[in-house]
């Protein structure tokens, strides 16, 4: 903490305000480009050994690639609401982290799915074009909102509402199911999710741990209020029978100020 606040004096410079918001208005403008030549996405794609021949660009191009792609007419409607869902997250993201802040992880994101590629390029796939860093940093900015406000709840399709946090579990259970069939892909997505990992797993231990001690205090509350609360509100002072006796029995309350059952009413009482 006290790291980033120096950092944040010294290079304000790294601030890219809106900078999520132009990465996803970027993918509609690539939506729009793959639409005329949809071979474009192969010159964009990062690939390990164009790039040790010099294509340097991939690099970074490959982030531009939107994960959706044209075909339908449904895609359109898909790429909408990807885009209007991605301007939320940049929004709320932003007003937390601060527009420094939230601009590092982005860029330490970025750079950790890079390395992922590199390493999957250098030591597996050299030949293979992965167009998939564009989904990946959208997946993480996803996640850090759903871990961020887990109880918002975005109206899929402006109709059914959804909390982020169940939204949040797909891409998870996405991943594990990939690591099933592939185990060493977990190395891959430990890299790739490496600053969302750092950032989220201990908040997310503390949110736990914060839920159990409200638990543990909501059941100590409430074994104190049943324990003051009387287990019958009747009682007759004769025969001590209550309520919970005979339903049908009937109480009064002496002129001693005790309470007995109609049976056992003082004489004086009885006709009252």
């Amino acid at each position: 903490m006290k790291l980033l606040n120096t950092l944040e004096k010294r290079a304000p410079w790294l601030a890219f305000p809106q900078l999520f918001r132009l990465f996803v208005m970027m993918h509609g403008v690539f939506f729009a480009l793959l639409l005329i030549r949809p071979e474009a996405a192969d010159s964009l794609a990062f690939n390990y050994n164009k790039i040790l021949d010099g294509e340097v660009w991939r690099v970074v191009s490959h982030f531009l690639i939107p994960p959706i792609r044209p075909g339908g007419a449904l895609t359109f409607l898909f790429l909408f609401f990807y885009i209007m869902i991605g301007m939320m997250l940049s929004d709320g993201l932003e007003g937390s982290f601060s527009p420094f802040r939230f601009s590092l992880f982005i860029y330490a994101s970025a750079l950790s799915i890079t390395i992922a590629f590199l390493a999957a390029g250098r030591l597996a796939l050299p030949e293979q074009n992965f167009e998939m860093g564009g989904y990946f940093l959208y997946e993480t900015i996803f996640m850090a909102f759903a871990v961020l406000y887990p109880m918002y709840k975005i109206n899929l399709f402006g109709i059914i509402p959804v909390p982020m946090w169940l939204l949040g579990l797909l891409p998870v259970i996405q991943g594990f199911s990939v690591i099933l069939s592939l185990p060493i892909a977990s190395v891959f997505f430990l890299i790739a999710f490496a600053p969302l990992l750092i950032w989220s797993i201990p908040r997310i231990v503390l949110i736990a741990k914060g839920n159990v001690t409200a638990a543990h205090h909501r059941a100590a509350f409430q074994r104190k209020v049943a324990a003051a609360t009387p287990a019958t509100l009747h009682e007759c002072y004769t025969c001590k029978r209550t309520e919970k006796d005979d339903d049908t029995l009937e109480f009064r309350v002496s002129a001693d100020g005790e309470e007995y059952c109609t049976e056992h009413l003082p004489p004086k009482q009885e006709n009252s």
